[in-house]
């Protein structure tokens, strides 16, 4: 689902606001204190025992745009 979002939706240059209307609040984490916003996307993919979490992490420009988006697992 979150492939569809990125391939389908231009989110690079996103406002701040509008990314969080689109997706909701962000979690609240210790995790990944670098990114400016955190998304828990559930259980890894592709893994025959899911034991970690996938997260997508949303970094901020200055002018509070989204200027980079990267997946993470724990």
């Amino acid at each position: 689902m979150v492939d569809d979002l990125l391939r389908r939706r231009r989110l690079i240059g996103l406002p701040r606001n509008e990314l969080t209307a689109l997706l909701g609040a962000p979690d609240e984490t210790d995790k990944f204190s670098k990114a400016d916003l955190v998304y828990w996307l559930g259980a890894e993919r592709g893994a025959l025992l899911a034991l970690d979490s996938e997260w997508m992490l949303v970094f901020l420009d200055g002018d509070a745009r989204v200027e980079r988006i990267y997946l993470a697992n724990d």
